[in-house]
Parts: C-alpha cells; sequence; structure tokens
C-alpha cells in the first residue's frame, strides 16, 4: 500500500548472469546462412569431395564432430556423406522428406547462432 492508500503491484525483474542462450542452428543449414536452400546440399559436396568449404560451421569442422554429424546427417543414417546431399537436393526439388533433424532452429552448442 502507498501512502494514499492504494494498493499496487511491485514486480522483481531477475536477470540470471553469465547464463547466455545457447546458439541455435538450423539444421543442414551447411553455409550457416540461416536458410536451407540449393546452397547447402551444395556447399555439402565441396566440403565432402573438394575441401571447400574446408570447415563446417560446428565444432571442429568435421564431418566426425558430434555437432556438425546431428546437423548434416539428412538421411539419418549416422554418417555425413554424399547421400545427405542427394537427401537435400530430394527434399527442396522434389518434396521429399525433410532432413531427420527437421528444419526449424535447433539449440545447438558449438554452433553459430544463425537463427536470431
Amino acid at each position: 500500500m502507498d501512502d494514499a492508500g492504494a494498493q499496487g503491484v511491485t514486480t522483481l525483474s531477475v536477470m540470471a548472469l553469465g547464463n547466455e542462450p545457447e546458439p541455435l542452428f538450423r539444421p543442414v543449414d551447411v553455409n550457416a546462412d540461416g536458410r536451407l536452400d540449393s546452397s547447402d546440399p551444395i556447399d555439402l559436396l565441396g566440403h565432402l569431395f573438394l575441401g571447400s568449404p574446408a570447415a563446417l560451421p560446428c565444432g571442429d569442422g568435421t564431418v566426425h564432430d558430434p555437432a556438425n554429424r546431428a546437423l548434416f546427417d539428412a538421411n539419418g543414417d549416422a554418417r555425413v556423406d554424399i547421400a545427405d546431399a542427394v537427401q537435400l537436393l530430394h527434399h527442396l526439388f522434389a518434396s521429399g522428406p525433410a532432413p531427420v533433424a527437421g528444419t526449424e532452429c535447433l539449440p545447438s552448442p558449438g554452433c553459430p547462432d544463425t537463427c536470431r
């Protein structure tokens, strides 16, 4: 109650310091531009066969890193290889199934935050 006898509401705001939100990353967004489009399977093929881009955007940059394997294994066979690029092309151009991790942004520690 204030001095005039009116009852008020007090709000308390608490901010946790040092607790940054987990980065959000879109599965199979190989070039980390925040979108799933035709450049992603092309970049995956370039990484696998030409070494360009030299690194994938998450973790240690290799197909063996758990973050990259989880995000870029489009067909769910526990590997990142040419079949994932083919599955992405099928999804993008022939209404094939979505990548196993989906197409929405996911919390992805070790990846850049490309969805905020």
